[in-house]
């Protein structure tokens, strides 16, 4: 048990190194992980994977070195060596729609605002039935709405939508009103059906992914 605890510290100290808060850090160690049964692996190449940023090519890594020479030198205890690499990458899979989602949103702007170096992903697990309404299917919707800001914007601007959206929760689950709103208010002057109807170029794009529940 002890050597669990030593283990744990370690990688606690090695998460204030970024200047992440202890509050912050219980906080989120309350959040309910159910493994499953069987173990999968992600092909990280995976066009399903909706990356926030690259810490190759982002300007905000830009300071740190770029050389793997700097893996060789001593580093805290637990913590994350920030080199402008994409070597670590955490990858969430989440439905828009469950309640747990808005913690694990959550969990990934602090990583990313504290600039802990993970290259961090989101797989969005939705419905792609071809019978199902984008204006009815919160999931959708959001894979819709997200993959338009992206396009016209940047991945790092969906990401602050996708946050926005789920800081309107108030202890309920995300709904398709939401979605429409945060995609209003950044995008005053796009007509939102032509994202989110059944007949616009994001929603046959879904369909043709296939990101199933």
């Amino acid at each position: 048990i002890l050597d669990i605890l030593k283990n744990e510290a370690k990688a606690l100290r090695g998460l204030s190194v970024f200047g992440i808060k202890n509050e912050d850090i219980i906080k989120y160690l309350r959040l309910q992980v159910h493994p499953g049964e069987e173990t999968y692996a992600l092909d990280i190449r995976n066009s399903a994977i909706n990356w926030i940023n690259d810490i190759e090519t982002d300007h905000k890594y830009s300071a740190w070195p770029f050389s793997v020479q700097e893996l060789l030198r001593p580093a805290f205890p637990g913590s994350i060596r920030p080199i402008r690499r994409n070597f670590f990458n955490l990858v969430i899979l989440v439905d828009p729609a469950q309640d747990y989602a808005a913690d694990y949103v959550k969990l990934a702007e602090l990583f990313y605002r504290h600039n802990v170096p993970l290259r961090i992903g989101f797989v969005f697990v939705v419905n792609s039935d071809e019978n199902r309404e984008t204006n009815e299917d919160v999931g959708a919707a959001l894979w819709c709405a997200f993959n338009y800001i992206a396009d016209e914007s940047d991945s790092t601007h969906a990401f602050a939508s996708l946050i926005s959206m789920y800081n309107k929760l108030n202890g309920g689950v995300l709904t398709v009103e939401i979605v429409k709103s945060v995609l209003k208010y950044e995008f005053p002057h796009v007509e939102v059906e032509s994202v989110l109807g059944s007949n616009s170029e994001y929603n046959r794009k879904l369909k043709v992914n296939g990101h199933t529940d």
